[in-house]
């Protein structure tokens, strides 16, 4: 039989077992609980646009300040409050998560006002503001009914639901360009940071609008529409039009090929960023592109400096870094212009008077981009053979005295001034020959 004292030392023992017990169960339910915190965030995480560098060069500025704050890369991933612009010669895409895309034309800069994508339901809200500059858009269809896409500009908001539409805006001039679906736009009015009462109209396929500062406050006193309008056949031949039309029949080609993999419409964004980033050369290795920028190797043929090393010696030591990154920066940026081509839409050089002749001026550059300045140009015409009635439209034109030669050999020609350097670039077309046109007459028949 137990004593007292060996009874009161097993309940000791026992006590303090219950007790570790208790504590272990107790940690053991703690450490699970933020796993499933942290899962369920996971799953939440809302996913941010991201770019897509077709052409360099495009910069993310600090909202407040406008101080550049990156030049961005394939794959950079950017959100609200940002500022985006390219260069001359940059081109970038905007990807949003629902497959939806943005792409900026050269010397644009936009604001991301508004951008939010809910996973589970598939909505995204999308604002954006342009600056300056060309902006297309190519929406995919919005599957919610509070989610929606928005272009505005100083004068003009575009609002849609599913389509593929351009903005574009220069000075106190803004115009919408719809290319497939429909798109509400109305004017804009910044002073009052409100849109135009009664301006708002529906604009359908290949319909466009413009709008000046200037005409929105007639709008507000006549209380009128927008007045819409065809969009000209030299128009939706330009190149950056034709050049976006295409990027969106191979961006739907290339979700049709994603939806037959069964990948659902809240992940297409991710799974067209894998696409995109996977044939970018420049983000599969980014460490040895990153390697190759650094200025360390540069600095290793320096001479060391002597083992008490003065003053002097100090600054030949600092000076190389700044000299050669100033060197990387203008190598890197330096794209010049190398010419001037006209393109004919047909190689046929003989034309009757009153044909229409629609030219375009090409400027070559020296990293073999090309850019559109048919209406940067000036055009004038070599022999009297025609007018120009604007730019890169000829018109063939005979004066009477020489109609009677019948044909009439002549060039129209194309120059434009870099006013960076001052230096001019010309160009000229072949020969083109016009011909009088000849009025037939009943009267001397027979």
């Amino acid at each position: 039989m137990l004593s007292v004292k060996s009874i009161k030392i097993v309940l000791f023992v026992v006590a303090i077992l219950i007790f570790v017990g208790v504590l272990i169960v107790q940690n053991t339910g703690n450490d699970k609980k933020p796993i499933v915190k942290n899962q369920e965030v996971e799953e939440n995480l809302e996913p941010n646009p991201w770019v897509e560098i077709v052409s360099s060069q495009a910069v993310k500025k600090d909202s407040q300040t406008g101080v550049v704050l990156v030049e961005l890369k394939t794959g950079d991933e950017v959100k609200q409050g940002d500022i985006l612009e390219t260069n001359e010669n940059g081109l970038a895409n905007i990807y949003f998560p629902d497959g939806s895309v943005i792409r900026l034309e050269n010397n644009t800069s936009i604001v991301i006002e508004k951008s939010s994508f809910d996973k589970k339901s598939n909505s995204l809200k999308m604002q954006i503001e342009l600056k300056i500059g060309r902006a297309w858009s190519r929406v995919m269809q919005m599957t919610t009914s509070n989610s929606f896409w928005k272009i505005k500009t100083s004068n003009v908001v575009a609002t849609v639901r599913g389509t593929a539409f351009a903005v574009e805006h220069f000075e106190e001039k803004s115009a919408v360009l719809v290319d497939k679906g429909k798109i509400e736009t109305a004017a804009f009015d910044q002073e009052t940071n409100k849109i135009t009462e009664y301006s708002t109209i529906i604009l359908g396929e290949n319909q466009m609008i413009e709008i000046t500062k200037k005409e929105i406050q007639e709008l507000k006193i006549k209380q009128q529409k927008l007045i819409s309008k065809e969009i000209p056949k030299q128009v939706l031949q330009e190149e950056w039009i034709q050049r976006n039309k295409t990027a969106d029949t191979q961006l739907l080609e290339k979700i049709e090929q994603l939806k037959e993999r069964g990948v659902q419409s809240n992940d297409m964004g991710m799974a067209v960023k894998k696409e995109i980033i996977a044939n970018t050369k420049e983000i599969i290795q980014p460490d040895k592109n990153t390697s190759e920028l650094a200025p360390e190797p540069k600095l290793e043929p320096i001479p060391k400096p002597a083992p008490e090393p003065t003053p002097i010696i100090e600054k030949t030591l600092i000076k190389p870094e700044p000299v050669e990154l100033i060197k990387k920066e203008e190598i890197k940026l330096e794209v010049q212009p190398k010419g001037i081509k006209i393109i004919m839409p047909t190689t046929n050089k003989m034309l009757v008077e009153d044909d229409i002749l629609i030219l375009k001026a090409i400027l070559l550059m020296s990293d073999g981009t090309r850019k559109d300045i048919t209406k940067q140009c000036n055009w004038s015409v070599l022999g009297e053979i025609g007018v120009i009635e604007s730019p890169g439209f000829f018109k063939a034109k005979l004066v009477a005295s020489i109609a009677e030669l019948g044909k009439v050999p002549g060039q129209v020609i194309c120059s434009w001034t870099d006013f960076k350097t001052n230096e001019e670039f010309l160009s000229t077309t072949p020969i083109i020959n016009v011909k009088a046109k000849v009025e037939f007459d009943p009267e001397t028949r027979g």
